[in-house]
């Protein structure tokens, strides 16, 4: 889901999809009654699935990596593709089938068309959490951040939330639905048919968890200077000004919010690089040694003039 890139407009997609909808809702509305109105309902669903796949294929930048591939990240049932229908089964068996895969699809459907105007909320990453190796702290803090950010959305999914920052609970939905109850419990969020807000007790907790983040953070990134001071001059680089500009980033660490001493240390290594003062090597050792793995790599990604 992380690499959900809209290539139409909204309102094209919308406008698109809409009819698909409705003939699958009247589908699944009507009552099938004998074998030849069983193969009828599936060459119809058939045709409005080959319909919908060519509509995401149109809209969308390559769909399959993170639509057709990987629906169990969604929390639902299988969405393009068919439920095997056995020899064995029961004519009713079959129509239960039938109109189960009908209601996964209007399901699917009508939270995806209301969650993508936020996509880009959800999508967002939160640079104070560890995405690569989250643990159920980093995963309530996740929830109640997105949660905060979508205040006011009327459908606020929490599998949307975690699918759309790579996050895969080892026991999936058993464990997402203790994950939830949790939550509900604390009084941290509250649930209105599968959409759930953050409540005011829950933004005091995110709040908490934030802070406590960027101490720590910042605690990591201070050491982390005493560490490159070390280096640097076991290695013989730098100059006196070099290591002064970098105590003073050290005694700013304990004003300084998080963000604007991030900031502080790009901008103030920029500096020195541009001087001369450091060669652009040395900056990126540095830059590499006290800023977390994935600034250093945004940093990167922008070329060496930011070093």
């Amino acid at each position: 889901m992380q690499n959900i890139r809209i290539k139409s407009s909204l309102q094209d997609f919308n406008e698109s999809i809409a009819p698909v909808i409705d003939h699958l809702k009247e589908l699944y509305k009507k009552e099938i009654r004998s074998d030849r109105g069983l193969r009828n309902a599936i060459e119809k669903r058939n045709t409005l699935d080959e319909q919908l796949q060519t509509i995401f294929t149109k809209s969308f930048s390559d769909p399959d990596s993170w639509l057709w591939n990987n629906y169990e990240s969604y929390g639902i049932d299988k969405f393009i593709g068919w439920h095997y229908i056995g020899k064995e089964d029961t004519f009713q068996d079959k129509c239960n089938n039938i109109n189960r895969t009908l209601n996964n699809r209007i399901e699917f459907l009508d939270q995806f068309s209301s969650i993508l105007p936020h996509l880009d909320v959800i999508l967002k990453r939160e640079p104070l959490i560890d995405i690569e190796n989250p643990n159920i702290e980093d995963i309530l803090y996740l929830i109640l951040f997105k949660l905060n950010n979508l205040k006011g959305n009327n459908l606020n999914s929490v599998q949307w939330i975690l699918a759309g920052n790579g996050i895969t609970l080892p026991r999936g939905d058993d464990e997402l639905k203790e994950i939830i109850q949790e939550l509900l419990k604390s009084s941290f969020i509250t649930n209105d048919y599968k959409s759930y807000q953050i409540t005011i007790k829950g933004e005091l907790q995110l709040g908490r968890w934030q802070r406590s983040r960027e101490r720590k953070t910042v605690k990591q990134s201070k050491n982390s200077i005493d560490e490159v001071i070390k280096e640097l001059k076991i290695l013989g680089l730098g100059q006196e000004i070099l290591f002064n500009e970098l105590e003073e980033l050290n005694a700013l660490s304990k004003t300084l919010n998080q963000k604007n001493w991030k900031q502080l240390v790009k901008g103030k290594i920029f500096d020195l690089t541009l001087s001369e003062i450091i060669n652009k090597e040395t900056a990126s050792f540095i830059v590499s040694k006290i800023l977390p793995n994935k600034d250093f790599k945004y940093l990167l990604s922008k070329g060496s003039e930011n070093l």
